[in-house]
């Protein structure tokens, strides 16, 4: 990536902080506390200053994007880099076909969880690629005999199953366990089947236009 040089204000914090120089194999437990403290303070630092804040190695290293903390979005989910397979869709014509078999490619996206819906963006530009809205028929499977890839990660809805590749089977676990905890604690009433075929909960006393 490129970064655009940016002017400090004055006033603002110039110098980077120094993080301790202390190596985490040598510290002892009951100096874990003061340690942690210690890195909190560094992390703060950092983030008081935009050109560090804002900096895309910064946010992914804390798991950040500029969707995180939309109050009409919802919580924030686990958020993170991750290698997206092409294909997938329930809707004929969607999928790319040739000479009898599926052709695929792999594309590095940012995913987003929240309490509805997954989605995920390009992480050049930001910019939304896909939504996948959490229904009856969301579920998670992990390995590659699930998945038929290494390390894969497979999301399933009514319109679409996703298939993510990780990093190694316990980044996979991750990211299912993440998933879905958050949408059981926060989007449980998307799960369920609801009246007229909707994919939502009825809404009591809710205006409307």
């Amino acid at each position: 990536h490129t970064v655009r040089r940016q002017s400090i204000k004055r006033g603002e914090p110039r110098q980077m902080p120094s993080l301790p120089h202390t190596a985490e194999s040598t510290v002892r437990e009951e100096h874990f506390s003061s340690r942690r403290k210690q890195l909190e303070d560094y992390l703060t630092k950092i983030l008081k200053m935009p050109m560090y804040r804002n900096y895309h190695g910064t946010m992914e290293f804390i798991g950040v994007s500029q969707l995180s903390f939309i109050h009409d979005l919802g919580p924030k989910g686990i958020e993170g880099l991750i290698m997206k397979r092409s294909g997938g869709h329930r809707i004929p014509g969607l999928n790319c076909c040739g000479q009898g078999r599926m052709c695929y490619r792999w594309s590095k996206r940012w995913l987003v969880v929240k309490d509805s819906f997954l989605l995920y963006m390009k992480p050049d530009s930001g910019a939304i690629a896909f939504v996948l809205l959490v229904d009856k028929e969301f579920n998670i499977k992990i390995g590659q005999k699930e998945t038929e890839t290494k390390y894969g990660l497979q999301i399933d809805n009514l319109s679409r199953s996703l298939i993510l590749k990780c990093n190694s089977y316990r980044h996979a676990q991750w990211w299912r366990q993440g998933i879905d905890e958050f949408i059981r604690k926060h989007g449980k009433d998307f799960l369920t089947e609801h009246r007229f075929g909707s994919y939502a909960a009825v809404q009591e006393n809710t205006l409307t236009k």
